[in-house]
């Protein structure tokens, strides 16, 4: 008798605890995501970013494409402090961003892996590093990366990462001629 009484004290004591441990339950947004295409009417950027490799300031590089719906550009950087050597701008319109955002969004851009290590500094430190950011009023509402070291480093969740860069290069009408010079980034 003893015996019972002991069990179905400690079940109850796990069943508390459990209870006690998940907290109260939150609350479900009504409100749907907006995909990547419903954000070609707004003012909203996508931007890849790519990081070389790490070296010293003076020969550091960063390739940087931005896109909207009445631009796209391409920044060359040197250093950590984000020295601009060479930018250009192009002019762009709805109808081209949001097949170029339906594009990404079939692609998985705003896919996120979970990790336990979301910083990214150091990371391929003989490599590159990708971010890929949605910008929205000036607020980053999507900062996700990977590396050219392996599908093992990053938080970007596209199982096709590559096609998404080749996307953004190809915005750039004369990108092979304006990285030409630019070494240590891999693409």
């Amino acid at each position: 008798m003893r015996y019972g009484v002991g069990v179905v004290a400690v079940i109850i004591l796990i069943f508390l605890g459990i209870i006690l441990l998940r907290g109260p339950k939150k609350p479900t947004s009504v409100t749907p995501a907006k995909t990547l295409p419903e954000y070609s009417n707004t003012d909203a950027l996508v931007r890849l970013t790519m990081d070389g490799i790490i070296d010293g300031e003076e020969n550091h590089r960063a390739i940087k494409i931005t896109i909207g719906r009445d631009q796209r550009s391409i920044d060359i950087i040197q250093g950590y402090q984000n020295h601009l050597l060479n930018t250009q701008v192009y002019t762009n319109n709805e109808s081209a961003y949001k097949v170029f955002l339906s594009a990404l969004n079939l692609l998985g851009y705003t896919k996120e892996r979970k990790r336990s290590n979301t910083d990214k500094t150091g990371q391929c430190p003989l490599g590159s590093r990708f971010t890929y950011e949605l910008i929205n009023t000036g607020d980053t509402d999507l900062d996700l990366w990977n590396t050219s070291c392996g599908s093992g480093l990053g938080t970007f969740g596209s199982s096709q990462p590559a096609t998404v860069r080749t996307l953004f290069e190809r915005q750039i009408p004369n990108f092979q001629q304006l990285i030409q010079s630019v070494q240590g980034v891999q693409f």
